[in-house]
């Protein structure tokens, strides 16, 4: 069995990414009217893995422990080059979905309003990163 040249292993990395990003987006878009909770952290966990893949893009190293989840952090690991590291103005609020969606706390349970703006941050941050990693000669899917 043949290896794929580097540049085309390292270009299905970041496909498979930002795929695996798309995918959770659209599955907060389907669990909207069903878990509220539930369809914050999946556009959370779509903003993470978008980011992700273009820190991977540019060979970025982010920690991947609790604070490889906060979405601030890993977007001041790209250079300003990248449209993400503008818009949306702030991830704050998408970040709390990493784990307060996941166990019972202090956070009140997730309304609908609270869905609608993390599924917006979340596709800000998506279109952001495909849009430039297609600039980049990245194949999106």
């Amino acid at each position: 069995m043949s290896v794929p040249p580097r540049s085309t292993r390292h270009e299905a990395t970041v496909r498979r990414w930002l795929r695996y990003a798309r995918e959770e987006l659209e599955a907060a878009r389907r669990e909207r009217e069903h878990i509220h909770r539930l369809a914050c952290y999946l556009a959370q966990q779509s903003a993470e893995k978008a980011i992700k893949a273009a820190l991977i893009h540019d060979g970025v190293r982010f920690d991947w422990g609790r604070q490889g989840h906060d979405l601030e952090a890993l977007r001041q690991k790209l250079p300003l080059t990248w449209a993400v590291t503008r818009q949306p103005p702030s991830l704050a609020g998408l970040t709390v979905w990493a784990t307060e969606a996941r166990y019972p706390g202090n956070l009140p349970e997730a309304v609908e309003r609270d869905v609608d703006a993390a599924i917006k941050a979340a596709e800000e941050v998506y279109d952001a990163v495909a849009d430039d990693l297609a600039a980049r000669g990245v194949r999106v899917p």
